[in-house]
């Protein structure tokens, strides 16, 4: 009797993942749409007229359907901030999720979007950021080469847009 259930609980064992995976949606083809962004980046990034050193690593994450980028920002010799940035496509609402997390406060900042003219243009919800209350920003990432793409931060000032940072990366790997 116990040869029997070890048998059978050893077979259903070994034949999880098959059902696992055919109850897994495919990766969205949206998700090459950011290809590009895969590898190791450097550069250089201006917050409000202060220039700082810029760059991330993007790798492809829990079987291709995330891309998360790890980003570290050097200000002078010895200020540094990490921050990772999560992107995928939400197949159901047709649209880019992406969650921003870093080292200066508990919680995330999520954003949704699209592709706008070949660029990722995602704007956040309103949030609580810096005692301020209902900010909403809004990420840009432009590729401007197979080795070279910009990205933009904007604040949402009444009507308009205010750019928080701007960055220029080239791509080492």
């Amino acid at each position: 009797m116990k040869a029997k259930l070890l048998c059978g609980f050893l077979l259903a064992l070994l034949c999880a993942p098959a059902f696992a995976q055919d109850m897994m949606a495919p990766i969205p083809g949206e998700m090459k749409e950011l290809d590009y962004l895969v590898g190791t980046w450097e550069g250089e990034m201006n917050m409000n007229g202060m220039k700082m050193k810029a760059g991330f690593k993007a790798e492809k994450i829990l079987g291709g359907r995330y891309i998360r980028e790890m980003h570290t920002y050097t200000m002078g010799d010895n200020m540094q901030m990490t921050g990772m940035f999560l992107m995928t496509y939400d197949e159901k609402q047709k649209n880019w999720l992406s969650y921003w997390f870093d080292q200066s406060e508990a919680g995330n900042m999520e954003m949704r979007g699209g592709m706008e003219g070949g660029k990722y243009v995602a704007e956040s919800k309103p949030m609580e950021m810096m005692d301020m209350k209902n900010v909403v920003m809004r990420a840009t990432w432009t590729k401007v080469s197979d080795t070279k793409c910009t990205m933009s931060l904007d604040m949402k000032n009444g009507d308009k847009w205010d750019q928080m940072m701007e960055a220029t990366y080239n791509k080492k790997g």
